[in-house]
């Protein structure tokens, strides 16, 4: 569902000549750790990627309050999704809450 939900966003952001479409990542819960979520994150991500690209559209990965929000993890799942156009939304505030340099 979510991976449709993402190719008709593409499809939609093409036909407004836009080309970047943002999206999250994925939540942990008590029955979904981050060890059980990766690999499915990276396969959505990646179907995603392979979709939107049909469409010219690069896929924006946001750093948020998910899966991957700390900076070393969020460039390890870029590096897992491999697709030339998924590419990091990065915003500052997620590495400065946890005192990371924002540089």
């Amino acid at each position: 569902m979510q991976v449709a939900y993402v190719e008709s966003l593409a499809r939609l952001a093409a036909a407004l000549q836009c080309g970047v479409v943002r999206v999250f990542t994925a939540y942990e819960t008590s029955t979904s750790t981050s060890g059980g979520l990766w690999p499915r994150v990276v396969a959505a991500l990646r179907e995603c990627c392979d979709r939107a690209a049909a469409h010219g559209v690069t896929i924006a990965m946001q750093n948020h309050h998910d899966l991957a929000v700390h900076t070393t993890a969020l460039l390890e799942l870029l590096a897992d999704i491999d697709r030339p156009n998924c590419k990091l939304g990065f915003d500052a505030w997620s590495p400065a809450l946890r005192g990371e340099e924002p540089v």
